[in-house]
Protein backbone atom coordinates (compact mmCIF):
# COMPACT_ATOMS: atom_id res chain seq x y z
CA UNK A 1 0.00 0.00 0.00
CA UNK A 2 1.67 3.41 -0.88
CA UNK A 3 1.45 6.44 1.33
CA UNK A 4 0.96 9.92 0.10
CA UNK A 5 4.23 11.95 1.61
CA UNK A 6 2.23 15.02 1.13
CA UNK A 7 -0.70 16.56 2.55
CA UNK A 8 -1.76 19.81 0.83
CA UNK A 9 -0.76 19.08 -3.00
CA UNK A 10 -2.52 16.92 -5.40
CA UNK A 11 1.08 16.25 -7.12
CA UNK A 12 2.55 14.38 -4.22
CA UNK A 13 5.28 11.81 -4.98
CA UNK A 14 4.25 8.53 -3.77
CA UNK A 15 6.83 6.19 -2.00
CA UNK A 16 6.15 2.43 -1.69
CA UNK A 17 7.80 0.71 1.28
CA UNK A 18 9.08 -2.09 -0.78
CA UNK A 19 10.65 0.20 -2.76
CA UNK A 20 12.30 2.45 0.18
CA UNK A 21 13.58 -1.43 1.48
CA UNK A 22 15.26 -1.89 -1.72
CA UNK A 23 17.16 1.61 -1.68
CA UNK A 24 18.70 0.82 1.74
CA UNK A 25 19.59 -2.99 0.75
CA UNK A 26 21.04 -1.55 -2.77
CA UNK A 27 23.03 1.02 -0.44
CA UNK A 28 24.41 -1.36 1.95
CA UNK A 29 25.97 -3.79 -0.62
CA UNK A 30 27.87 -1.00 -2.17
CA UNK A 31 29.35 -0.33 1.28
CA UNK A 32 29.81 -3.72 1.71
CA UNK A 33 31.33 -4.22 -1.23
CA UNK A 34 33.50 -1.15 -1.30
CA UNK A 35 35.06 -2.20 2.28
CA UNK A 36 38.79 -1.28 3.31
CA UNK A 37 41.86 -2.53 4.10
CA UNK A 38 43.87 -1.43 7.22
CA UNK A 39 47.49 -2.22 6.92
CA UNK A 40 48.71 -3.62 10.78
CA UNK A 41 51.91 -2.05 12.43
CA UNK A 42 52.03 -4.44 15.53
CA UNK A 43 52.63 -2.95 18.28
CA UNK A 44 52.50 -6.67 20.89
CA UNK A 45 50.17 -5.38 23.83
CA UNK A 46 49.14 -7.16 26.94
CA UNK A 47 51.28 -9.29 27.63
CA UNK A 48 50.26 -12.32 30.11
CA UNK A 49 51.02 -11.39 33.99
CA UNK A 50 53.51 -14.47 35.75
CA UNK A 51 55.67 -15.01 33.00
CA UNK A 52 59.52 -15.45 33.84
CA UNK A 53 58.47 -14.28 37.44
CA UNK A 54 61.42 -14.92 39.87
CA UNK A 55 63.53 -16.42 37.19
CA UNK A 56 66.72 -14.84 36.63
CA UNK A 57 69.91 -15.78 34.04
CA UNK A 58 72.63 -14.22 33.29
CA UNK A 59 73.31 -15.54 30.04
CA UNK A 60 74.23 -13.81 26.46
CA UNK A 61 71.57 -13.91 23.62
CA UNK A 62 71.37 -13.29 20.23
CA UNK A 63 68.01 -12.40 18.96
CA UNK A 64 67.52 -12.75 14.92
CA UNK A 65 64.47 -11.84 12.51
CA UNK A 66 64.32 -14.36 9.88
CA UNK A 67 61.83 -13.39 7.96
CA UNK A 68 62.52 -13.10 4.19
CA UNK A 69 58.61 -11.50 2.95
CA UNK A 70 58.83 -8.26 3.13
CA UNK A 71 55.08 -7.66 1.74
CA UNK A 72 51.71 -7.11 3.36
CA UNK A 73 49.75 -10.39 3.36
CA UNK A 74 46.01 -10.36 4.22
CA UNK A 75 45.31 -11.79 8.06
CA UNK A 76 41.94 -11.95 7.73
CA UNK A 77 38.34 -10.08 7.29
CA UNK A 78 36.25 -8.52 9.72
CA UNK A 79 33.07 -8.08 7.74
CA UNK A 80 31.42 -5.37 6.31
CA UNK A 81 33.99 -5.48 3.24
CA UNK A 82 36.87 -4.99 6.10
CA UNK A 83 40.42 -6.45 6.03
CA UNK A 84 43.53 -6.64 8.17
CA UNK A 85 47.01 -7.33 6.25
CA UNK A 86 50.33 -7.50 8.38
CA UNK A 87 54.01 -7.26 7.02
CA UNK A 88 55.42 -10.31 8.71
CA UNK A 89 58.96 -9.50 8.86
CA UNK A 90 57.54 -5.71 10.91
CA UNK A 91 55.18 -8.29 13.19
CA UNK A 92 58.76 -10.41 14.06
CA UNK A 93 60.35 -7.39 14.81
CA UNK A 94 57.64 -6.33 17.20
CA UNK A 95 57.99 -10.08 18.89
CA UNK A 96 62.05 -9.61 19.14
CA UNK A 97 61.06 -6.50 21.04
CA UNK A 98 59.30 -7.93 23.11
CA UNK A 99 61.15 -11.02 24.11
CA UNK A 100 64.34 -8.47 24.37
CA UNK A 101 62.32 -6.30 26.99
CA UNK A 102 61.23 -9.56 28.95
CA UNK A 103 64.73 -11.07 28.67
CA UNK A 104 66.59 -8.29 29.67
CA UNK A 105 64.08 -7.77 32.59
CA UNK A 106 65.16 -11.28 34.09
CA UNK A 107 68.47 -10.53 33.88
CA UNK A 108 69.54 -12.02 30.47
CA UNK A 109 71.93 -9.52 27.96
CA UNK A 110 70.80 -9.56 24.29
CA UNK A 111 73.70 -8.50 22.37
CA UNK A 112 74.51 -8.96 18.77
CA UNK A 113 77.35 -11.44 19.64
CA UNK A 114 76.75 -13.73 21.33
CA UNK A 115 77.51 -17.88 20.43
CA UNK A 116 73.64 -18.85 21.71
CA UNK A 117 71.30 -17.40 19.23
CA UNK A 118 67.78 -17.60 18.60
CA UNK A 119 65.97 -17.10 15.07
CA UNK A 120 62.19 -15.97 14.92
CA UNK A 121 59.88 -15.53 12.34
CA UNK A 122 56.16 -15.03 12.45
CA UNK A 123 55.24 -17.28 9.64
CA UNK A 124 51.32 -17.23 9.62
CA UNK A 125 48.50 -14.94 11.21
CA UNK A 126 45.13 -15.71 10.23
CA UNK A 127 41.90 -13.61 12.00
CA UNK A 128 38.43 -14.68 12.26
CA UNK A 129 35.54 -14.17 13.80
CA UNK A 130 34.35 -15.12 17.17
CA UNK A 131 31.09 -14.60 19.93
CA UNK A 132 28.90 -15.09 16.78
CA UNK A 133 30.14 -12.14 14.78
CA UNK A 134 30.50 -9.62 17.48
CA UNK A 135 34.22 -10.83 18.18
CA UNK A 136 37.38 -11.31 16.31
CA UNK A 137 40.24 -13.84 17.53
CA UNK A 138 43.54 -13.74 15.97
CA UNK A 139 45.87 -16.72 15.90
CA UNK A 140 50.23 -16.18 15.13
CA UNK A 141 52.50 -18.83 14.67
CA UNK A 142 55.93 -17.97 15.87
CA UNK A 143 58.86 -20.29 14.42
CA UNK A 144 61.65 -20.80 16.68
CA UNK A 145 64.97 -22.03 16.02
CA UNK A 146 67.43 -22.29 18.14
CA UNK A 147 70.79 -24.65 19.72
CA UNK A 148 71.34 -25.01 15.75
CA UNK A 149 69.10 -27.77 15.60
CA UNK A 150 66.12 -27.45 17.84
CA UNK A 151 63.45 -25.94 15.97
CA UNK A 152 59.84 -25.09 17.58
CA UNK A 153 56.63 -23.01 16.77
CA UNK A 154 54.43 -21.44 19.10
CA UNK A 155 50.49 -20.00 18.43
CA UNK A 156 49.72 -17.43 20.45
CA UNK A 157 45.93 -17.17 20.13
CA UNK A 158 43.69 -13.88 21.56
CA UNK A 159 39.75 -12.64 21.04
CA UNK A 160 38.79 -9.30 21.47
CA UNK A 161 36.30 -6.69 19.95
CA UNK A 162 38.70 -4.78 17.94
CA UNK A 163 39.82 -6.66 15.31
CA UNK A 164 42.69 -4.22 14.93
CA UNK A 165 44.13 -5.00 18.53
CA UNK A 166 43.67 -9.00 18.30
CA UNK A 167 46.53 -10.20 16.61
CA UNK A 168 48.85 -7.37 18.78
CA UNK A 169 47.55 -9.50 21.66
CA UNK A 170 48.28 -12.62 19.70
CA UNK A 171 52.06 -11.59 18.98
CA UNK A 172 52.17 -11.25 22.75
CA UNK A 173 50.58 -14.93 23.61
CA UNK A 174 53.22 -16.18 20.82
CA UNK A 175 56.33 -14.90 22.80
CA UNK A 176 54.76 -15.93 26.20
CA UNK A 177 54.73 -19.06 25.27
CA UNK A 178 57.98 -19.38 23.76
CA UNK A 179 59.28 -18.27 27.35
CA UNK A 180 56.84 -20.78 28.94
CA UNK A 181 58.48 -23.85 27.54
CA UNK A 182 61.19 -26.00 29.57
CA UNK A 183 63.74 -26.17 27.11
CA UNK A 184 63.38 -22.68 25.70
CA UNK A 185 63.91 -21.77 30.01
CA UNK A 186 66.74 -24.14 29.70
CA UNK A 187 68.63 -22.88 26.65
CA UNK A 188 69.04 -19.72 28.61
CA UNK A 189 69.78 -20.79 31.54
CA UNK A 190 66.69 -20.56 34.09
Amino acid sequence: MAKNLCYTSNYCRIVRPRSFLILILLCASIFYVSGCATKSVARPKGFPEGVLDGKQSSEFVTLVNSQMANEFVEIGTAGMGRSLHGNLTQWTDSAIELLREKLTKSGVTVTDKSSKTISLTITDAKMSTTAGGWGFKCAVTLRVEYAEVIREKFVGERGGWKYIDVCDAGIAEAVANLLRDEKMQRYLGY
